[in-house]
């Protein structure tokens, strides 16, 4: 709503970057183009797109087979399964993995010519039957050997349990249509999408290790406790590791939580570069990380470590 004396401002078109914004730094009022905006965002970012990446499956039909009214379609070919939603064991199934919270599903039927005038009633049922918002389809066939009976269905986002399962289901109205050939056609399949879950994108959250001198015998060359939840990769991949006087001999680092051993760096006699190898490990906001030097540092010295990190 508008002041009294203070027009509404026009809508807001799309930035260009040649815009002004007033940001305060060291107390003062300043003026910064949208394009240095977009410079820090990239920069915090990495330049990377963090869009969380598609998870879902899709598969379809690539053999005929017949089969019995009410009849649940056996899929026997996959396009892509992102998190093992679908099973060869279980081939009419899609199977809610942990984490998945809402889901959306889409299915395509295809069957071969009926020998009787009847009706064909398609759905996607959940756990074995019916649920609320389930997507439900009801053919009519006039005509006997109609031969192109095809059905499309698309569920709205619902919300699921890991373990749940979906399937397409089909059924005829006319006793006498006891059984029906599902023709090889790759205009029959079945998707899942998921829309909601449990985990996020992870922001990279990097961390800096310099210990410049000698490295003492025992002594602690990272002391670190988390300000936030943060997760060590297997192998603490993407990390570096730089000595800039390597030691004469191979030497052994302990990397630990909260005083409990999660792995060991190493240099190598003479390397300047050293290699982790540990599982992944999870920190939590408080949990003390340490790196300890062996009891022979052998020369080693002026350490630089780059931990690649990633926040939760």
């Amino acid at each position: 709503m508008a002041h009294s004396s203070i027009p509404d401002l026009p809508a807001a078109g799309p930035l260009t970057g040649t815009e002004l914004f007033h940001v305060v730094q060291g107390g003062n009022s300043r003026k910064v183009p949208g394009s240095a905006l977009a410079q820090l965002a990239s920069g915090l970012l990495g330049g990377r797109n963090w869009s969380v990446p598609f998870r879902g499956a899709l598969v379809r039909r690539s053999a005929a087979f017949t089969a019995s009214f009410p009849l649940f379609y056996a899929w026997d070919a996959i396009a892509y399964d992102t998190d093992g939603f679908f099973s060869v064991a279980q081939s009419s199934r899609f199977t809610i993995p942990p984490g998945v919270k809402k889901v959306r599903l889409a299915a395509q039927s295809v069957l071969g010519s009926n020998a009787v005038a009847s009706g064909f009633y398609y759905s996607i049922q959940k756990n074995g039957g019916g649920f609320d918002y389930a997507p439900i389809l009801n053919i009519r066939q006039n005509n006997s050997g109609y031969g192109d009976n095809r059905a499309f269905l698309v569920s709205p986002v619902i919300e699921v349990e890991p373990g749940d399962y979906f399937e397409l289901r089909v059924n005829s109205g006319n006793s006498a249509s006891a059984t029906v050939t599902v023709p090889a056609d790759a205009g029959a399949w079945f998707g899942i999408e998921v829309v909601e879950a449990d985990d996020v994108v992870s922001l990279p959250y990097d961390s800096k290790v310099l210990a410049l001198g000698a490295v003492a015998a025992s002594s602690v060359v990272d002391l670190d406790v988390a300000p936030r939840a943060y997760r060590l990769a297997e192998n603490a991949a993407g990390s570096q590791f730089y000595a800039d006087t390597a030691p004469s001999a191979s030497t052994a680092f302990d990397v630990q939580k909260n005083g409990v051993s999660i792995g060991t760096l190493t240099f190598g006699s003479g390397s300047n570069t050293g290699a982790f190898v540990g599982a992944q490990v999870d920190f939590a906001p408080g949990d003390v990380r340490k790196i300890i030097a062996p009891s022979a540092s052998n020369g080693i010295a002026d350490l630089a470590f780059t931990l690649r990190l990633e926040a939760l």
